[in-house]
């Protein structure tokens, strides 16, 4: 979250009115926590990423070398805020899945252009973030996902990395997860 003097008086606010409620009402601050402990166990348990996938299906989406005339598209998330919570995934509609923190995705494309978009499990389609990438046949490019935390709501971000050294070294130590929903050809 960046210090803003906007943010930085909504925090201060929010510290004022905490310990006021704490002290003249403790009954409303054990309700709260538990409601709030109760909300984070809902979007935790919510989450419905896909399966994890077997060794040789890693090692050939590790090569970062596409199938003659097609190109890979990989998604992986970065971070630790929100790590736990599910991140969906779409490419054109036809591919559909979830990420977490620590894990990865890679979908085979025809090239072109594709629109890309992603929203966190728990959040409405309104705050649904789109992207569209043009790839050529042979290119593998890394969207690293991300988000940009503000006072109450972040951000989704798609960084991409279209160097298959660096994007293989980032994807490296993480485990990859399959589409929850894939075409049989693309």
């Amino acid at each position: 979250m960046s210090m803003t003097p906007r943010n930085i008086a909504i925090l201060i606010l929010a510290i004022i009115i905490g310990l006021y409620l704490g002290f003249a009402y403790p009954l409303v601050g054990l309700i709260c926590l538990v409601g709030g402990l109760g909300f984070a166990a809902f979007v935790v348990l919510r989450n419905n990423q896909g399966s994890k996938v077997d060794d040789a299906t890693r090692a050939s989406a590790m090569t970062m070398i596409p199938s003659e005339g097609r190109a890979r598209l990989y998604f992986a998330r970065r971070g630790f805020m929100g790590g736990a919570q599910g991140m969906n995934i779409s490419i054109d509609g036809d591919f559909e899945g979830q990420i977490r923190s620590g894990y990865f995705m890679m979908a085979e494309v025809a090239p072109g252009t594709h629109n890309l978009s992603a929203k966190f499990n728990a959040q409405t389609e309104g705050s649904r973030v789109d992207h569209v990438v043009t790839v050529e046949a042979g290119e593998s490019v890394l969207f690293e996902m991300s988000f940009d935390m503000g006072a109450l709501q972040g951000k989704i971000r798609f960084d991409e990395q279209r160097d298959k050294r660096t994007a293989a070294e980032q994807i490296g130590g993480r485990k990859m997860v399959a589409w929850r929903k894939s075409p049989a050809v693309l």
